[in-house]
């Protein structure tokens, strides 16, 4: 799978960029993600937009849940209808998807 190369001239991340490293399916997974630059992210509610950037930023449901005082339940509710709005299936998709839109 190639990616796309853009030119920094000195070669060094973002301060924000975080790195999430899983594995699904036996294979070895990285996910590099960095705070959106809008308040929400358009198309999104506030907040399933807050939800999902929390979501790409590492944190897992139940840990949302607890920062926003709400149910875990109600956050993945959230993150799948961000997903869906955003017209992908999963997480990796979303990161994939809005660094491109920040081209």
């Amino acid at each position: 799978m190639g990616g796309r190369r853009t030119d920094n001239a000195d070669h060094t991340p973002p301060d924000d960029l975080c790195a999430v490293r899983f594995t699904v399916d036996g294979e070895e997974l990285m996910v590099l993600s960095w705070p959106a630059t809008a308040t929400t992210i358009e198309g999104l509610s506030a907040a399933e937009s807050d939800v999902l950037k929390a979501a790409l930023g590492g944190l897992t449901a139940a840990e949302i849940a607890r920062e926003r005082g709400r149910s875990v339940f109600t956050i993945q509710n959230q993150i799948v209808s961000a997903l869906r709005r955003l017209g992908v299936t999963t997480r990796a998709e979303a990161a994939a998807l809005l660094a491109t839109a920040r081209r």
